[in-house]
């Protein structure tokens, strides 16, 4: 049942909640919340900028420390308010772990809920005490970290009877929240938000992760009729995140299909960037799941790409060719068709992993364009020693971990030299 308010009333509208609830600790304060008057005056805020015009940190850490709790919250909330006018989204990031300590654990469930749907309080300052609250109270579960059941609830409660009216706070809020049990909602946020991508998307994205079977229902009717065409570049996204969270290979399928179909009537595209999103969600999902074919799909529309804009296509080669594509590109060096050998070693010259060598050496022992092109890229892996993120998708025998650590520990050897030349330059 929704909570009543509790306000008095001094510019802005503010809770104050004495004595909530008695646990098996002693008494349990809710947090004192500013007003508007006093966040104007930006008082704590100033006591930080003159900390910090020392230059020293110890300074600033000391003068955060020395504030009581209250101070520390209307701080948080001056720098909310700034950060807002000024477009600074990470204005509140140097409070977390304060703010974890000392504020978090006097948030109830209750009053969490009141400051989240409090319109007159910036949406950064409800975002971050949402999340710092719910860190506080986290339990843990087999190593990791959840939210209180009671503090999920609550949000739940919020965002069915659509309490939350502040579509940031929303989104907070939603993304907080285990929906194995209450997906209805989450279709019918889907289902009414088109006046917000970012909302829908997110709804959309929550279903694939805790109700496949309906996001199934929602994601599969997305290639009828090219319905892509009139999808955002955020709608369209959180489309291929939602198919990536499914795992399957039909959601595979179904992806590689929207990407062809963009690729063939690729001048229906407003924004060509798009199709880079297409190719760079669709790559992952099928390499995780050993699915082939995106590769070879893009040399049949090498033609069509190659009038993009570089780096669309060339960053795309690079991600998925590290990370998700590069054991299927190692068995097209194998191909008897030199124009498909020629599309891998495109893609090897993107990102020259060690890996290839021992495909690209019976190329090079053939000589011609493509020997020579070969010779170069084994030289390029053996110096460049580039990292395999993805190690756990390799087909073929070896090492890659341990081979990984070598070349991490190598390239922070070379780092490191350079650092030390540089220092020895600048006393020189």
């Amino acid at each position: 049942m929704k909570q009543g308010k509790k306000t008095i009333s001094f510019y802005w509208a503010v809770l104050l909640i004495a004595a909530l609830s008695l646990s098996a600790y002693g008494l349990y304060q809710g947090i004192v919340l500013p007003n508007s008057a006093e966040l104007q005056l930006r008082q704590g805020l100033r006591q930080l900028e003159k900390a910090a015009a020392s230059g020293e940190t110890e300074a600033l850490e000391k003068t955060l420390a020395m504030m009581d709790e209250e101070t520390l919250l209307h701080t948080i909330a001056e720098a909310a308010l700034e950060g807002e006018e000024k477009g600074d989204v990470t204005a509140l990031a140097f409070f977390g772990p304060a703010a974890v300590e000392r504020i978090g654990p006097g948030v109830s469930p209750e009053q969490l809920g009141e400051i989240l749907c409090e319109e007159e309080y910036p949406a950064s300052f409800r975002a971050f005490l949402l999340e710092i609250t719910l860190y506080a109270h986290a339990e843990e579960k087999e190593g990791f970290l959840f939210p209180g059941g009671e503090y999920t609830d609550r949000l739940r409660g919020l965002i069915e009877e659509d309490a939350i009216q502040n579509d940031v706070v929303l989104e907070y809020a939603m993304i907080s929240v285990p929906w194995e049990e209450n997906s209805a909602t989450l279709q019918r946020i889907y289902e009414t938000r088109a006046d917000n991508p970012y909302i829908q998307g997110r709804a959309l994205e929550l279903m694939a992760q805790y109700d496949p079977e309906r996001a199934t229902n929602e994601l599969f009717a997305m290639a009828e009729g090219n319905k892509w065409i009139g999808m955002g570049s955020e709608a369209l996204k959180s489309y291929f995140i939602s198919l990536n969270s499914l795992r399957s290979p039909e959601a595979a399928e179904e992806a590689l299909r929207t990407t062809t179909a963009m690729l063939q009537h690729i001048d229906k595209l407003k924004d060509v960037s798009r199709i880079g999103t297409a190719i760079h969600h669709t790559g992952c999902l099928m390499g995780r799941l050993h699915m082939r074919g995106l590769p070879l799909l893009l040399l049949e529309y090498e033609d069509v790409l190659s009038d993009l804009p570089e780096d669309i296509l060339e960053g795309t080669m690079s991600v998925l060719g590290s990370s998700y594509l590069f054991w299927e590109i190692d068995e097209l060096l194998h191909s008897e068709d030199p124009a498909v050998v020629e599309w891998a070693l495109r893609w090897v010259e993107v990102y020259p992993l060690q890996y290839y060598i021992d495909s690209l050496e019976p190329i090079r022992d053939q000589g011609g364009p493509l020997g020579e092109k070969a010779a170069e890229l084994i030289e390029r892996a053996n110096e460049e020693l580039l990292y395999m993120p993805r190690t756990d998708l390799a087909t073929k025998e070896g090492d890659w971990e341990v081979l990984n650590e070598r070349n991490r520990l190598e390239h922070e050897r070379q780092r490191e030299e350079a650092m030390a030349e540089l220092a020895e330059n600048g006393r020189g």
